[in-house]
């Protein structure tokens, strides 16, 4: 017989943590499946997050893997999902596991993250959060004064891309900025002059590590060395077919990606079903995403009270 809880949290980043932590303390019986994989595993630091600045990710999820110890409803198993089935009789949710097990579920968080989707540039992919970034409030403070690199998104206008290098050029002047064969109009290119950034609209062909920096080459043959570089990447759900069998609506940006849609309480378009973090937001920073999870937590308990409220209340047959 399946085991079964009271709710599944999908995921054991900020978000999926924040949110079992603040289940345990509504006393639910809750189960967290943590498959070892996270959006911040390439970064060397999590930055901006009071109490935590400057940590390394892996010491963030032990800390929050440890919070968790004192709550006896509360079990992390490692753990892959491999998909969501409603039960029969819409109590709750069916979830098929990567081992062949399965759990029974009142609810679900999602929390799995999302997975960043990069422009094809060879060596970008291992530069990634080490050298090559997304989020200036990330990383641009430890650039800060240093000659730093802007890539603009293929799917982001260049006036829009303008308000973003504008942005990174706060951590420094000495800013160069790549079009990566992206059309930029004459009026947004004399924008980058006047500003006093240095401009290639050139596709780039590489980027590679340059001792404690990272040097990027055109297909013109430029070669400019930085001290990092950032990347107007998009991302999409890490766990996005699941949520889509599921039914749940994922909605597209040109310039961010992909998201699962929640409303205001981290509800998706699913009875029962909520999503918090990375996997519905393009907004990728450890304090929001934990933030989402207490929200989505709070909504979950408050939807099982109420519920239990009501069947109260129609065993008792009041109006």
């Amino acid at each position: 017989m399946a085991s079964s809880f009271e709710v599944a949290v999908v995921g054991a980043g900020s978000s999926g943590l924040s949110a079992a932590l603040t289940l345990g303390r509504s006393l639910r019986k809750t189960v967290v499946l943590d498959n070892g994989t996270y959006n911040n595993h390439a970064a060397a630091t999590s930055n901006g997050f009071l109490t935590r600045d400057n940590v390394p990710p892996p010491a963030l999820r032990e800390a929050g893997l440890k919070d968790l110890e004192r709550y006896e409803t509360v079990e992390v198993r490692k753990a892959s999902l491999e998909a969501v089935q409603p039960k029969d009789d819409d109590s709750g949710f069916v979830l098929q596991l990567a081992d062949g097990s399965s759990l029974e579920a009142a609810k679900i968080i999602f929390a799995t993250g999302a997975r960043d989707v990069l422009p094809e540039i060879d060596g970008l992919e291992a530069l990634w959060g080490k050298r090559a970034f997304h989020c200036v409030y990330c990383d641009g403070y430890e650039v800060r004064n240093e000659p730093i690199g802007f890539v603009m998104g293929k799917g982001m206008p260049p006036p829009v891309a303008a308000m973003f290098i504008a942005q990174t050029a706060n951590w420094s002047d000495k800013l160069t900025v790549f079009a990566d064969g992206l059309e930029v109009d004459d009026g947004t290119q004399a924008l980058f002059k006047a500003s006093g950034y240095e401009f290639y609209p050139s596709p780039i062909s590489s980027m590679s590590e340059d001792g404690d920096g990272v040097a990027v080459k055109t297909e013109t043959g430029d070669e400019i060395k930085l001290k990092g570089v950032f990347v107007a990447s998009s991302s999409e759900p890490a766990c996005k077919s699941i949520l889509e069998d599921l039914g749940c609506e994922v909605t597209a940006d040109p310039m961010s990606g992909s998201f699962v849609k929640v409303d205001d309480q981290q509800k998706t378009s699913v009875p029962g079903v909520f999503a918090c973090g990375d996997v519905q937001t393009p907004f990728h920073t450890v304090g929001i995403a934990a933030a989402a999870g207490f929200k989505a937590a709070a909504f979950v308990n408050f939807e099982l009270c109420v519920g239990k409220m009501f069947k109260i209340k129609a065993e008792a047959g009041l109006a």
